[in-house]
C-alpha cells in the first residue's frame, strides 16, 4: 500500500540508506530537499558560470551516459552503470558553484530512487521500460546542462526539479504495483 509507512518492499536497503531506513514518505521528503539543493546549485551555476574545466567534465559525464544508452542491450550492470554517472552528473552540476555550504547541505543526498532494490528490480525485469526511463533521465539531463550554459538560472532550477519528479513517479508507480 502506498502510504503504509510498514510496506516492506518500500524499504531502504540498509547498504543505501544514511543513516538508516526509511519509509515511502521519508524517502519522497529526502528527494523532494535534495532537488531542491540541487535546483539552487543549478540557479547558481547558470547565472554564475560555469569554468571550461566543470563543463568539460559534465559534457563527458554525458557522453558516457549517451554511449551507455545506446548500448544495444541494457541489463540490471546497465542500470548500475547509469546510476554511477548519475550520480557523478547530479554532483558535477552542485560542484559546479564552488560554494562549500551548499556542497556540505548536498553529501548526505539520499539514493537515487532508481537505485531501491524494488524500483531497480522492476525496471531491470523489463528492458523496454528501461531504455525509455533512461532515455527520458538522460534528456532532462542534457536541457539542465542546455539550460546552466545559455544561463537560465530559473529554467535550470525548475528541470532540476522536474527531473526530480520524474523519479518520484518511478517510485509511486512500484509502490502502487
Amino acid at each position: 500500500m502506498l502510504g503504509d509507512d510498514r510496506d516492506p518492499k518500500l524499504q531502504i536497503d540498509g547498504g543505501l540508506s544514511r543513516p538508516r531506513n526509511g519509509n515511502l514518505q521519508d524517502i519522497l521528503a529526502r528527494v523532494e530537499i535534495q532537488s531542491a539543493l540541487e535546483g539552487l546549485a543549478a540557479r547558481w551555476a547558470a547565472e554564475r558560470g560555469i569554468s571550461a574545466a566543470q563543463l568539460e567534465s559534465v559534457q563527458d559525464c554525458l557522453a558516457s551516459i549517451d554511449e551507455l544508452i545506446g548500448a544495444t542491450e541494457l541489463s540490471a550492470d546497465s542500470l548500475a552503470q547509469f546510476l554511477a554517472l548519475n550520480a557523478r552528473f547530479h554532483g558535477l552540476v552542485v560542484e559546479a558553484v564552488q560554494c562549500r555550504t551548499l556542497n556540505q547541505h548536498a553529501e548526505n543526498a539520499p539514493p537515487n530512487i532508481l537505485a531501491l532494490p524494488r524500483v531497480s528490480q522492476v525496471l531491470a525485469s523489463d528492458p523496454t521500460k528501461l531504455r525509455t526511463v533512461l532515455i527520458i533521465e538522460q534528456d532532462q539531463h542534457h536541457r539542465i546542462l542546455e539550460a546552466i550554459q545559455t544561463g537560465m538560472g530559473a529554467r535550470a532550477e525548475s528541470l532540476i526539479r522536474e527531473h526530480s519528479l520524474l523519479s518520484k513517479r518511478h517510485l509511486l508507480d512500484v509502490a502502487s504495483a
